[in-house]
């Protein structure tokens, strides 16, 4: 008798274990958010419910405990009421909705969906509640349900009040108008919207057309991993270590890599090489590839919490490169670098030359133009002026330059002051030679009246006479000279354009 008891007893015990172990949340209450004055519904999924099953809401002010024969206790009846749906009744998966009625400022807050098997706690989820408001300026104010992280794929409300009857609200994204539906269901102006959310972090905004303000709101999508297989290098060559990288977008972005080698875990597989695994898994090495790669599969698989993907890589090996076809490149490309920079430098070392070439002929004819200029000036001074009867006696004396034309071309710029050739005349009444004025007319110039009224036997003329010329420092001064004006070698009158030469010849001194 007492071994059918123990039997009992132990049947009892396996399927209290059962239970205990098959009860789960299958799908908790989500962040939520209600308007002031409506009634906001949370629900909770739980399967594996037993008669020993307990479904306890906890709320911010207290606890609530719902089965599927509860009642709610007379403190909250106005407050909050339960509902029980029946999802599988062969699984015993039910759904547990509790109802908050006439939303206000004291309901907002956490709420938590436990489940209790025997009086223990084997599973709980928790949500919480935002209780929204109209603007009292009829500025627009915006929210999303559910709250909070969304999934991909999962249909969300956007819902968008104002205060303001008139406030013509619109919704907006990246630039474009969406289609909405207007009604006065939370406010006077309400304005909803209804999709599937799959782009994260988009952004959406209500806009009110009337009051020229607006309100945004940006969705957080949790989708599972995107996966794209790469390798390290462009060839998977034969006898060279190659890696294989796993890049994984998804959210969130926590994600764990599992890498397969022909169909099977690269672990458990017996590669001859071997493998290696580094950056938490990411990036896969494979060293020393064989012929046994060649047409092999790679699979990386990468799971958040939200789901998982995976991508593959076939791997078609080719032989390796001989050092010749690996350094015969690189010396090209280091042959045609130093040509590439002896031209740099050539072009840059000619043209500074062509510019320096160029100042230098600037230079060289602007001292050519100003040398002409000063012969120009210096050929006018040397014709001399003739000196009338009111002004015989001055005695200023003025230096000439050299103009010796055996010297010209070789000594252009030599601006050095030097005597004055001598003007051949045999009717000068100085110039004998063996005296004094002999060696003193060798260095004065005779110029002829300029006018036939004057009479020649009374002109007297001034002639410069060098001091630089040592022997003749003592002689400077102004001399008076008679012309015989009948002398046909003299010019009666000195034409000023005409060249110096042919007025002052070449005398050796």
């Amino acid at each position: 008798m007492w071994s059918w008891k123990v039997i009992i007893l132990a049947a009892d015990l396996l399927i209290v274990a059962h239970d205990v172990n098959t009860q789960t949340i299958i799908a908790g209450p989500r962040d939520t958010s209600g308007v002031s004055g409506t009634d906001q519904r949370l629900a909770c999924t739980v399967n594996g419910v037993s008669s020993l099953t307990v479904v306890l809401w906890e709320v911010p002010r207290g606890s609530i405990l719902i089965n599927h024969k509860a009642a709610i206790p007379s403190e909250y009846g106005n407050r909050f009421s339960t509902e029980t749906e029946t999802i599988n009744d062969a699984a015993n998966e039910y759904t547990f909705i509790l109802v908050i009625h006439n939303l206000d400022d004291n309901d907002g807050g956490e709420y938590k969906c436990k489940v209790l098997f025997d009086s223990n706690i084997v599973a709980e989820v928790s949500a919480d509640v935002y209780v929204m408001s109209p603007s009292s300026d009829g500025r627009p104010t915006c929210f999303a349900n559910p709250s909070g992280e969304l999934v991909e794929n999962e249909i969300v409300t956007l819902t968008c009040i104002s205060s303001s009857p008139t406030a013509d609200l619109v919704w907006r994204s990246e630039g474009n108008h969406l289609p909405t539906t207007s009604s006065t269901k939370y406010a006077p102006s309400t304005s909803e919207l209804s999709f599937s959310a799959n782009d994260d972090g988009r952004r959406y905004s209500c806009v009110s057309i009337f009051l020229l303000s607006e309100c945004n709101l940006v969705l957080s999508v949790q989708y599972p991993p995107k996966v794209e297989v790469t390798p390290t290098t462009e060839d998977v060559e034969l006898g060279k270590s190659v890696g294989f990288s796993c890049e994984a977008t998804g959210n969130p972005s926590v994600f764990t890599y599992t890498w397969f080698y022909s169909g099977s875990l690269i672990t458990e597989y017996g590669r001859t090489n071997g493998f290696q695994l580094d950056n938490n898994g990411k990036l896969l090495t494979l060293p020393d590839v064989d012929p046994n790669d060649d047409g092999v599969t790679l699979t990386c698989q990468v799971t958040n919490e939200v789901g998982e993907g995976e991508n593959e890589y076939f791997i078609v090996t080719v032989d390796g490169k001989s050092t010749v076809e690996i350094v015969g490149p690189i010396l090209v490309t280091i042959v045609l670098f130093i040509i590439l920079v002896i031209l740099i430098a050539f072009t840059t070392w000619y043209c500074r030359q062509k510019k320096t070439i160029k100042k230098i002929k600037k230079k060289e004819l602007i001292r050519r133009a100003e040398s002409a200029r000063r012969k120009r000036q210096n050929g006018s001074a040397i014709i001399p002026m003739r000196q009338t009867n009111s002004l015989r006696g001055n005695t200023n004396v003025g230096y000439l330059p050299d103009i010796n034309p055996r010297q010209r071309e070789n000594d252009e710029d030599d601006d050095r002051l030097r005597p004055i050739p001598r003007r051949k005349s045999e009717t000068s009444s100085i110039g004998k030679k063996g005296s004094v004025e002999s060696s003193m007319s060798d260095y004065i110039v005779q110029d002829m009246p300029t006018t036939e009224e004057e009479d020649p036997s009374d002109a007297s003329y001034v002639y410069q006479v060098n001091p630089h010329i040592t022997d003749f420092n003592s002689k400077k001064g102004s001399y008076t000279v008679n012309i015989d004006v009948d002398d046909p070698s003299l010019p009666s009158e000195v034409d000023s354009t005409e060249d110096i030469d042919s007025i002052i010849p070449s005398t050796d001194l």
